[in-house]
């Protein structure tokens, strides 16, 4: 977990859905902003129930934030091929496709590696916190979900 005070980039991305994502539909909100490799991964599929359970957990201790707080998937998928996929999983969060990866590269959350000599990328599974104006207040860089008690102190310690 690292303090951060960079600005999160412009959102203007297609949902799964068709529908257009952008900055204003953070208004006045706190986001948890979570980076999915592929929503075709198991384990990136399970990782939406996880921050379900985190949003619902978050909310229960503390009603207060439920109005206050959004959480965001980001995942380099594109909407067509999203669209294949079926489930309710799907339903709780915004799921923003990035495909060409830019926003990834912007935030430091592009992993480079060798596959039989060719180098390939994908994003690194990160956490962002913003504020209402998408500056970047904690970043948590490991796989692990921040803990709840964490996220509370840090949204009730902020204006």
């Amino acid at each position: 977990m690292s303090k951060q005070s960079l600005q999160f980039p412009n959102f203007f991305f297609e949902t799964f859905q068709g529908t257009i994502f952008t900055n204003n539909s953070l208004e006045k909100c706190y986001c948890v902003v979570f980076i999915l490799v592929s929503l075709f991964s198991k384990k990136d599929q399970h990782r939406i129930w996880l921050y379900k359970d985190l949003y619902d957990d978050v909310c229960r201790n503390e009603p207060s934030l439920t109005n206050r707080l959004k959480f965001v998937a980001l995942c380099s998928d594109t909407p067509s091929s999203i669209k294949k996929l079926k489930g309710e999983v799907f339903d709780f969060f915004p799921i923003l496709s990035i495909p060409d990866k830019k926003l990834f590269e912007q935030v430091g959350a592009l992993r480079t590696f060798s596959f039989f000599n060719i180098k390939a990328s994908e994003p690194a599974r990160k956490t962002f916190l913003l504020d209402p104006n998408r500056v970047i207040l904690w970043t948590w860089e490991s796989e692990e979900l921040p803990p709840m008690d964490s996220l509370i102190h840090l949204l009730s310690t902020t204006p």
